[in-house]
């Protein structure tokens, strides 16, 4: 069985999400309003917006699906059978009908795992949405001035 932190390559793990996850992401940021949880701002050009996993992670979803239908890890996706790739996107699909995602911006995502990392907890991500709306909120009210 390859292992899923390296072996299941880029283009598997990407073909997955993006043909898995598209139908919740939209239904995520429709959710949201299209805005970032966050900051509250729409997408921009140079910061678009991703949808976090808050419970759980895409592998351990998609380790799930492989464990559930009983389907072997390949490191390339052109030695999955197509019934077993529309099979995984099926399951996944339906995995996520109980995912929670939450909206934010591309930058405050790649921080938040950068500081948290891959396997970050609900409890990671509220403690990192508390911080950077406190930050934000000083930094529209002035609070960096001096008293009087």
């Amino acid at each position: 069985m390859a292992n899923i932190k390296g072996t299941i390559n880029r283009c598997t793990r990407k073909y997955l999400r993006v043909n898995a996850t598209e139908e919740w992401r939209r239904e995520c940021l429709r959710k949201a309003g299209y805005k970032c949880e966050i900051t509250g701002k729409a997408a921009t050009p140079g910061s678009p917006l991703d949808v976090h996993h808050k419970s759980t992670t895409f592998k351990s979803i998609m380790k799930k699906a492989h464990k559930k239908l009983n389907i072997k890890y390949h490191e390339s996706i052109t030695e999955y059978k197509p019934e077993e790739l529309a099979a995984l996107i099926q399951e996944i699909k339906e995995m996520h009908k109980d995912v929670e995602g939450v909206v934010i911006r591309h930058n405050l995502h790649m921080e938040f795992h950068e500081y948290y990392g891959k396997n970050a907890t609900a409890d990671d991500y509220k403690a990192f949405k508390k911080y950077k709306k406190t930050r934000i909120y000083k930094a529209k009210n002035g609070s960096h001035k001096k008293a009087a």
